[in-house]
């Protein structure tokens, strides 16, 4: 299940001697959908949920420090004990309420997801908050950890030990040519948005060349709501296509992780590439996103406008500021979409390395 995830204590608090404690972590399961990172990487940086975590946090580790001041001042187990019970308690409740509200948050998100992106995803997507901890259990003379209360978290992937095989090296080609179709696609998906972008930029300037108290042509209203649905749709396929585009480059960098190149600057030149790979693509999905929204604001102004022509041209000039607005919201962000990041070039860049790297382990292979 995929799921993504956050530490509750601090670094300092978990060396602490006189309360021991294991990691605590915050976890959330994406369900009902298949994830991207792009969708990962969202939902990460999704302001309410990370101020309401570092709120919590915050209140946890405070209580962890105070337990500990307190515990050094101990005279007798019996002492001990009632602390490390009165710790837990409070600790239960800061976990129940630190879990409450992240859910709460995470309901919030999702309905306004649902609300405001046609999408698949969010429209199938669930976010289930849970948290992984352990109580302190004080023993005679010391404390110990007891047993963890929740799920197990799942290990992430340690990285091999041993050189990449020829075979393995082989398979990791595969992926590079598949990561290679995908950002074709998302390059072909950029081309049909831009063409479109700049026919619908045009026929906004037409429009915004008229001034008040002219008389406004509906053809010239037109002309701007009928190239908004293809735009829509262009739009919708960038952001389809970088989603991806951009799991298959995540699932690649997995596969660099599990092996060794022989060059070791070279691998960490390919995982420096792929990772800033991944992030581009991940800015230019929130900017498709954006664009979307921007769009169907747009949308509503435009049928708003067109709908008072009708009736009289004039009344247009009631609301053509508000529609000047959004099509500048909306033409600014299309014209930051219009930049060629250079995708292919990374691909490239990638096979070469790693050609060069099956060059050394066949000599490899056939010297042993």
């Amino acid at each position: 299940m995929p799921n993504i995830s956050f530490h509750v204590v601090l670094p300092a608090n978990l060396t602490l001697k006189k309360l021991p404690l294991k990691q605590m972590e915050v976890i959330i399961d994406i369900t009902g959908a298949q994830v991207d990172p792009l969708t990962l990487q969202q939902i990460r940086d999704e302001e309410s949920l990370k101020q309401c975590f570092l709120a919590r946090r915050q209140n946890i580790n405070k209580l962890i420090q105070d337990t500990a001041a307190a515990l050094k001042k101990i005279k007798s187990d019996k002492e001990g004990e009632a602390a490390v019970n009165t710790f837990n308690k409070k600790l239960e409740t800061e976990i129940k309420t630190l879990q409450k509200e992240l859910q709460l948050r995470a309901n919030i998100f999702v309905m306004k997801q649902k609300k405001n992106v046609n999408d698949l995803f969010w429209a199938q997507a669930k976010l289930v908050v849970r948290v992984v901890w352990a109580f302190a259990k004080y023993v005679k003379g010391g404390l110990e950890i007891g047993g963890k209360v929740g799920a197990a978290v799942t290990a992430g992937v340690t990285p091999g030990g041993a050189f990449l095989s020829v075979v393995a090296i082989k398979s990791i080609i595969n992926s590079v040519n598949d990561c290679n179709s995908a950002v074709d696609e998302l390059q072909g998906a950029l081309e049909g948005e831009r063409s479109q972008f700049l026919k619908l930029r045009e026929a906004i300037k037409e429009l915004k060349k008229l001034k008040k108290p002219d008389k406004v042509p509906q053809s010239k209203i037109d002309a701007v709501s009928n190239l908004m649905g293809p735009y829509g749709a262009r739009l919708l396929g960038v952001d389809v296509a970088a989603k991806t585009s951009a799991t298959k480059l995540d699932h690649l960098l997995k596969d660099l992780d599990k092996g060794k190149f022989r060059n070791k600057s070279a691998q960490e030149e390919v995982e420096k590439k792929v990772d800033s790979l991944i992030h581009k693509i991940i800015e230019r999905s929130k900017n498709v996103a954006e664009g979307r929204k921007l769009l169907q604001t747009a949308k509503d102004k435009v049928k708003d406008a067109s709908q008072r022509a009708q009736k009289d041209p004039v009344s247009f000039w009631d609301v053509a500021g508000y529609l000047w607005k959004a099509f500048d919201g909306l033409v600014d962000c299309g014209e930051a979409v219009l930049e060629k990041p250079g995708y292919d070039t990374v691909v490239d860049t990638v096979l070469a390395k790693l050609n060069d790297e099956m060059k050394d382990a066949l000599v490899e292979m056939h010297t042993k």
